[in-house]
């Protein structure tokens, strides 16, 4: 049985906000120099799921796979030494990738390449934008059905049993696989990289392909029209004007109103 675990390498959610700085011109987040990435909670606990599985089974294999710049392959090595097989690193240094749909085209494309998989398992979504689109995306791209917020996971056969967080409580379903699951908070701490793993980790395989060769770049303008892409990344304001009223509660409550009025507060339609 072979199961892919999409892992994504993220600057650090637990890190203070003024680490970072937003580009608005390249519409990109840039970390202090030296701040590590690190990868995706939500994906760990996708990782968790299939190595929970590859526990029970000996003959589970399980290929990590990481989009993006080149830290991105330090999410494939964190995700061998925490004992999956193998890993394939895409390699985006322009990050054409960047975003949600875009990247889960690139994402189908490439399992499509490992031949047929049994399950693709992703996080809820990614700690950075919390977008959670790529694993539903993959699905629809590769024709799959999808579970989403899967907690509990268990393969009989060609088919897959899943415990899903509902608003009101869990429900059980089953599908049969190839399928998409994403991972939900509940599945519980992700485990610890052993130092036996760890060492066995250096020695397992890591595939590097170029986007190009995944996703060519007339590919990707002909497809940019029909996808979702980013047109401005900002810092929220928090600036507030704040004006006292000084006087009596008679006298500030009619300045109140003269400034609400100023503002176009409390004129009603077709009166001055």
């Amino acid at each position: 049985m072979h199961i892919v675990v999409c892992v994504k390498d993220i600057p650090n959610p637990e890190a203070p906000a003024a680490l970072y700085s937003i580009d608005s011109k390249a519409m990109r987040l840039v970390p202090v120099t030296g701040l590590s990435n690190v990868t995706s909670p939500f994906d760990e606990q996708a990782l968790e799921l299939a190595l929970r599985e590859k526990d029970r089974r000996s003959e589970v294999r399980v290929t990590a796979i990481s989009l993006g710049a080149k830290s991105s392959l330090q999410a494939v090595k964190r995700a061998l030494a925490m004992g999956a097989d193998d890993g394939l690193h895409i390699h985006d240094p322009d990050a054409r990738a960047d975003t949600s749909m875009v990247a889960a085209h690139v994402l189908a494309v490439a399992i499509r390449e490992l031949g047929r998989p049994d399950l693709v398992i992703t996080g809820r979504q990614a700690a950075d934008w919390d977008v959670g689109m790529v694993g539903c995306g993959m699905a629809e791209l590769l024709g799959w059905p999808v579970i989403c917020v899967a907690s509990r996971m268990a393969v009989d056969g060609r088919v897959v049993e899943v415990d899903r967080i509902i608003e009101d409580g869990r429900e059980t379903v089953r599908t049969p696989t190839p399928c998409v699951i994403t991972a939900a908070n509940d599945v519980g701490l992700p485990r610890k990289a052993s130092l036996r793993e760890t060492i066995k980790s250096g020695k397992k395989p890591i595939v590097v392909r170029e986007l190009h060769e995944l996703w060519p770049t007339d590919r990707v303008i002909a497809a940019m029209p029909a996808l979702p892409r980013r047109v401005r990344l900002y810092s929220r304001t928090t600036s507030v004007d704040c004006q006292y009223l000084p006087g009596d509660v008679r006298a500030a409550a009619q300045e109140l109103f003269t400034l609400l009025r100023a503002e176009g507060f409390g004129r009603r339609e077709g009166h001055a």
